[in-house]
């Protein structure tokens, strides 16, 4: 439960820190070609830090939430590996149209 709460709260003051950024119009930082692996990385290193506050709580030390590094980890590769795909996907479909033949 009170993972739960606190990785709500990393979240919002993510989105504030994000919403701030952009009334500062800083916006060629968070607009760029690598920006959504740099949010899911966020997200990554909130699931850690989560895990990380869960264990001095847990009985024994052991954490239930042992999964969450690794389903930030699973994330971050995924969108990597997506972003990779796509940009090779737009670099092969950049063709020059055709000449006209008027």
């Amino acid at each position: 439960m009170y993972a739960c709460l606190f990785l709500f709260v990393l979240i919002a003051v993510e989105a504030i820190a994000i919403r701030w950024w952009l009334q500062r119009e800083w916006l060629p930082t968070i607009f760029n070609g690598w920006a959504i692996l740099t949010y899911s990385a966020l997200f990554a290193l909130d699931l850690v830090l989560v895990w990380l506050v869960t264990i001095p709580f847990s009985p024994g030390g052991v954490s239930d939430l042992g999964w969450l590094p690794i389903l930030g980890i699973v994330i971050v590769s995924l969108v990597f590996l997506f972003t990779l795909f796509f940009r090779w996907v737009i670099r092969q479909d950049s063709i020059d149209p055709p000449p006209d033949k008027a």
